[in-house]
């Protein structure tokens, strides 16, 4: 699959990974990838299930696919005109989108919610259903309340891009050259990853409190163990251009990376 877009998996026998033209592939863990139908071409631009058995796909259309995990990918049409960049659930009845802003408990329903009236939301993220963070545009992090309102925050970075963690006191936040991390207490440590000049960062994503892992625009994943150092592998010789675009797995011996040139399955040290 070219033009790949995101990845996700329940397990290290059911792996999903979308792309750009439209593509929808799965895998039992057996290195082969079957295609499935979507239900339009549109770009599909992030996937995440609760289980097996619930799985989405944020397509650039105004709809969100939904299957059970039987191959099969039906639209949960919305408004026209809506479009959409990444999802993200708690579990299978607490289900976000961004940047148009709508939850879902599960039922088929999206109702629009209001994290923010000044930023585009780039990514939404929580430890659970009650630690949920939204990052916005220009420098905000957003944290839902237990009354259903967002808090903000200004830690300080320029235009944040994504957000992962391991648990609610071990949370990353990217922007194009740098990581922030937190203990959950609402301040930030910077980290500077070696970059190369024109190198910037896509996603970040966190295994575990010593195997969190960023993507880049320069073909390579950065790994760290938590100490705040990060050590870049990359995926193919230097003189090949391409952009990673999301990583995925169950442990370091076990990880999926999904770029604009194909998905590749390895061991990250």
């Amino acid at each position: 699959m070219a033009g790949g877009t995101g990845i996700w998996g329940s397990g290290p026998n059911d792996i999903y990974a979308v792309g750009g033209g439209g593509d929808i592939v799965h895998s039992t863990g057996n290195g082969q990838w079957t295609f499935q139908s979507a239900p339009s071409r549109y770009r599909l631009n992030g996937v995440w299930g609760s289980g097996p058995s619930d799985v989405y796909i944020a397509p650039y259309t105004n709809a969100i696919f939904h299957s059970t995990g039987n191959g099969t990918w039906t639209q949960e049409v919305l408004t026209s005109g809506w479009t959409f960049q990444g999802i993200w659930g708690a579990g299978p009845n607490d289900v976000y989108t961004y940047p148009i802003d709508l939850y879902s408990t599960g039922n088929g329903t999206w109702t629009p919610i209001t994290i923010s009236t000044t930023e585009v939301i780039m990514n939404i993220w929580g430890s659970s259903a009650t630690d949920v963070y939204a990052v916005g545009d220009l420098m905000t992090l957003y944290h839902k309340n237990s009354n259903g309102t967002w808090s903000g925050q200004n830690p300080g970075w320029t235009s944040p891009l994504w957000m992962s963690g391991s648990s609610a006191s071990d949370l990353y936040v990217i922007t194009a050259q740098q990581v922030f991390h937190s203990r959950g207490d609402g301040s930030w440590t910077p980290q500077s990853p070696s970059l190369q000049s024109a190198e910037n960062m896509t996603t970040i994503w966190a295994l575990s409190p010593t195997a969190t892992y960023a993507t880049t625009t320069g073909g390579a994943v950065l790994r760290s163990g938590g100490d705040g150092v990060w050590v870049k592998q990359l995926l193919l010789p230097t003189n090949t251009s391409f952009t990673v675009n999301g990583i995925w797995g169950t442990s370091p011996n076990n990880l999926y990376v999904v770029t604009d040139i194909g998905v590749y399955h390895g061991i990250a040290p």
